[in-house]
C-alpha cells in the first residue's frame, strides 16, 4: 500500500490551494488521478524548500479521500504545502433513497447519484441539474428529471419514466474583466505570500514563487505606471517585484479558473499586461513570459518592446540604459491571444546589483462555455429525452419521446435512436414546427422493420439522423394563420385568440383541438406547393379540409365566385400532392359560425362541425364541442351553413381538369 499525504479538498473540487495535510499515512488505492504537483515548505532529504514546486502523484483511496504521494523524501520537516498542479477530480455527489428536490452538480466534471451510493439503481424521482462541467449522472430508479447543463455530459435515466435534458439555456457572453493590483491593499503593502481575487466571473491566482534572489512583492500605486493612448492599463496599480543580484529572482504565476455558475471555461483569452521599468545599471532585467492552455500545451505569447531592449522568443533583455516605471523606452507590451489558463511571469537577473520590475493590472477576456456532445439514455420507462446540438440520444426500452429546445440547436447534428424493446405504441420523434415539408429522408419508410430511419435538415440546418423510430410528428402544426396582430403559428394559437376572418373581420377562436395519426392511407395530408392555391408558402392540410376556388372557372362551373373544395380533390400530383409517411398533427378552429381563415397566405375554411367533421375528431375532443355547442348533439345542422358553396369531389376535379 502507498505512503503519502492527505489533500483536504475542502469544495469537493481537487485544485490549485488545497491544503495538503501534515503526517504521511498509508492508505489503499481506489485509483490513480495522476501525475501532479505540490507547493512544499520544509525540507528533504537534508534540503531545504520554501514554497518551491515539487513532482508527485495524486490517488483516490478507498476511503474516497484523495492522497498526493510526493516523488522527492524522504520528507524530514513538513512547514506548509498545498496543491499546485492536478488531474480534474470532483468527490461525487450523492442523493437519498427517497426523492431528492433538487440535487445540484457544481462547475466542474461532477459525477451524481441520484441514490446515496454508488450503484446506478438508486431509488426515489429525483430532480438533477449537474450544472456546467462534463458531468455523469445516474438517476436510478424512479420518475427522475436529469439537465446536464453546459458539457458534454453523460446521462443515465435508469428505469421509470424519466425526463432528460442535455443542455440548458442559451450560453452566455464574452466578458472584458481585469486583476487589479492596488485592490489587494495600499501602497507598498506586501502581498509575496500570494492570493487569489475574484474578477466578476472568474477566479485569479497569483503565486510567487521564490527562484533564488527574491527580497518582496508589493502594490505599487504611487510610482506612475507608462501606458499609451487607449489600453486600459492604470498608471497607478502595478505589482513591484524586487531582488538583491545576479541569477534567478521569481516567477510569478497566475491561475484562471471559472467561479461557480459563471458559464464560463477556466480558460480566457485576450490577455495583455505591460512591464516596466525593463532597464540595467549594475544590473540587467531578463523575464520570460509563458502561457499554457488547459491542456497544458504552450500558447503564442506577443511581446512589443517600445524602447531598445531585445526580445527572442518569449524572452525580453533590458538594452543599455536606466528608465523609470514611466518611461515608454523601459516598457513592454505582452499580449497573449489564447485561450490560456496559466501565465508564468519568471524574472531575473544578469548582473549583480539589486534590482525591480512593475507589471501592470492583467486585462483579459471570459470565454463562454459552449455546446458541447451530451449523451442521453432513457433506459427503461416512457422517457422524453430533449437533445441539442451535438447530442446522441438513446430511447432504449419504452415508448419514448424525442423533443428539442430550438435555443439548443444552431446548425450542427443531432443523433437519435429509439430503442426497440419494451415498446406498445413505439418511439416519437417531435419535429413540429421545426421543419419545413419535404425535409425528411427516410432510408427506411417501413416502421415495422425496425423503425423509421433517415435525415430531416431543420429550419436552421441542424441535421437529425434518426434510427428505431416509430411516429414522427413534422407537419401542419407549424402553419400561420393571419390575426389582427400579424401572422400567427396555429400551434400557438388558443382559445378565445382573435383571428381575421374574410367574412366577419376580427372573431374569438371558440375551441381549438389537435389529432395526431399516421400520415399514410386516407389521413396521409395533402401539399400544396407555394402559389399552387394563392399560398405564400408551402402548406399542409388534411384531405378533407376544403380550400375556398375562386376565379371565372368557378363562376363557369357553378355560378359562384368563390367555392369550397376539398383538398384531396385539388391533388395534380405536380404543384398538389399527397405527403406519405411519418405522423401528422392536424389542428382545428372552431368558431361562433363557419369562416374563411388565411393560411400560409390561402384562405381555407374553419372547422365545420357537422357530420364528416365531428367523425373525423377523437371522442374527447368531440364531447368538448357538444359542451359549447349543446344543440349539435340533437340536431347537427343546428350550427348553420358553410359559409361557401361546397362542391363535391369529382366537381373539384373536373374544374382542376379545366385549369
Amino acid at each position: 500500500m502507498p505512503t503519502g499525504f492527505l489533500v483536504s479538498l475542502g469544495d469537493g473540487i481537487l485544485s490549485q490551494g488545497d491544503t495538503i495535510v501534515e503526517g504521511e499515512v498509508t492508505f489503499t488505492t481506489d485509483q490513480i488521478l495522476g501525475a501532479g504537483e505540490w507547493l512544499f515548505r520544509g525540507r528533504i532529504a537534508g534540503q531545504n524548500y520554501n514554497n518551491v514546486v515539487l513532482d508527485g502523484t495524486y490517488y483516490v483511496g478507498t476511503d474516497g479521500s484523495v492522497y498526493f504521494v510526493p516523488d522527492d523524501g524522504p520528507i524530514q520537516n513538513y512547514v506548509t504545502a498545498s496543491v499546485f498542479s492536478a488531474p480534474p477530480y470532483q468527490t461525487p455527489i450523492f442523493g437519498t433513497t427517497g426523492d431528492d428536490q433538487p440535487l445540484l452538480g457544481t462547475a466542474s466534471d461532477d459525477i451524481i447519484y441520484g441514490g446515496e451510493d454508488t450503484s446506478p439503481s438508486g431509488t426515489g424521482n429525483d430532480s438533477i441539474d449537474a450544472l456546467e462541467g462534463d458531468d455523469t449522472v445516474y438517476g436510478g430508479d424512479g420518475n427522475d428529471t436529469i439537465i446536464g447543463g453546459f458539457g458534454a455530459d453523460e446521462l443515465f435515466g435508469g428505469d421509470g419514466d424519466d425526463v432528460i435534458r442535455g443542455g440548458q439555456g442559451t450560453p452566455a457572453t464574452s466578458q472584458a474583466e481585469s486583476l487589479n493590483w492596488s485592490a489587494e491593499g495600499a501602497d507598498e503593502a506586501s502581498i509575496g505570500l500570494g492570493f487569489t481575487q475574484n474578477t466578476g466571473l472568474m477566479d485569479v491566482n497569483v503565486l510567487i514563487q521564490n527562484t533564488g534572489n527574491f527580497t518582496d512583492a508589493t502594490v505599487e500605486s504611487n510610482a506612475t505606471q507608462y501606458t499609451e493612448t487607449g489600453e486600459p492599463f492604470s498608471s497607478t496599480s502595478a505589482l513591484e517585484i524586487t531582488g538583491a543580484g545576479l541569477g534567478l529572482t521569481a516567477t510569478t504565476i497566475l491561475t484562471f479558473s471559472t467561479t461557480a455558475g459563471s458559464e464560463m471555461t477556466d480558460e480566457v483569452q485576450n490577455v495583455s499586461f505591460r512591464i516596466n521599468d525593463i532597464d540595467t545599471g549594475g544590473w540587467q532585467d531578463v523575464l520570460t513570459i509563458t502561457a499554457f492552455d488547459a491542456d497544458g500545451n504552450e500558447v503564442p505569447v506577443t511581446i512589443t518592446p517600445a524602447g531598445n531592449d531585445t526580445v527572442s522568443g518569449n524572452t525580453i533583455t533590458a538594452g543599455p540604459g536606466g528608465e523609470s516605471g514611466a518611461d515608454a523606452s523601459g516598457s513592454a507590451l505582452v499580449e497573449i491571444a489564447g485561450p490560456v489558463e496559466r501565465i508564468e511571469i519568471a524574472y531575473s537577473n544578469a548582473d549583480t546589483a539589486g534590482q525591480l520590475i512593475y507589471y501592470t493590472d492583467i486585462h483579459f477576456e471570459t470565454i463562454p462555455i459552449t455546446g458541447d456532445p451530451d449523451t442521453l439514455y432513457g433506459g427503461v420507462g416512457d422517457d422524453t429525452l430533449f437533445a441539442g446540438d451535438l447530442d446522441i440520444a438513446y430511447g432504449e426500452d419504452g415508448d419514448d419521446l424525442f423533443q428539442f429546445d430550438p435555443s439548443e440547436l444552431s446548425g450542427g447534428s443531432v443523433t437519435i435512436i429509439g430503442g426497440e424493446g419494451g415498446e406498445t405504441t413505439g418511439d416519437t420523434l417531435d419535429l413540429s414546427g421545426l421543419l419545413e415539408p419535404g425535409s425528411i429522408v427516410y432510408s427506411n419508410s417501413d416502421d415495422t422493420a425496425g423503425g423509421f430511419s433517415g435525415t430531416a435538415t431543420l429550419t436552421d440546418g441542424t441535421i437529425v439522423t434518426f434510427s428505431e423510430i416509430e411516429n414522427i410528428i413534422c407537419f401542419t402544426a407549424g402553419t400561420l394563420i393571419r390575426t389582427p396582430l400579424g401572422e400567427r403559428r396555429i400551434d400557438t394559437l388558443e382559445a378565445g385568440d382573435i383571428v381575421l376572418t374574410a367574412d366577419d373581420g376580427p372573431q374569438p377562436i371558440r375551441w381549438i383541438g389537435k389529432e395526431t395519426v399516421r400520415a399514410s392511407g386516407s389521413l396521409a395530408p395533402v401539399r400544396f406547393l407555394r402559389g399552387a392555391i394563392g399560398n405564400t408558402r408551402e402548406l399542409l392540410v388534411s384531405p378533407q379540409h376544403r380550400m375556398i376556388c375562386s376565379g371565372h372557372r368557378a363562376q363557369l362551373h357553378f355560378g359562384e365566385r368563390e367555392v369550397l373544395a376539398p383538398a384531396k380533390s385539388l391533388v395534380d400530383d405536380c404543384n398538389v400532392t399527397i405527403e406519405y409517411g411519418g405522423m401528422v398533427t392536424y389542428v382545428h378552429m372552431l368558431f361562433d359560425r363557419h369562416q374563411i381563415v388565411i393560411a400560409n397566405g390561402a384562405p381555407s375554411e374553419s372547422f365545420y362541425p357537422g357530420g364528416v367533421g365531428l367523425d373525423s375528431i377523437e371522442d374527447a375532443a368531440r364531447a368538448e364541442v357538444f359542451r359549447l355547442f349543446p344543440e349539435l348533439r340533437s340536431n347537427i345542422g343546428s350550427y348553420g351553413p358553410a359559409s361557401r358553396l361546397c362542391v363535391k369531389p369529382h366537381e373539384a376535379r373536373a374544374m382542376v381538369m379545366a385549369m
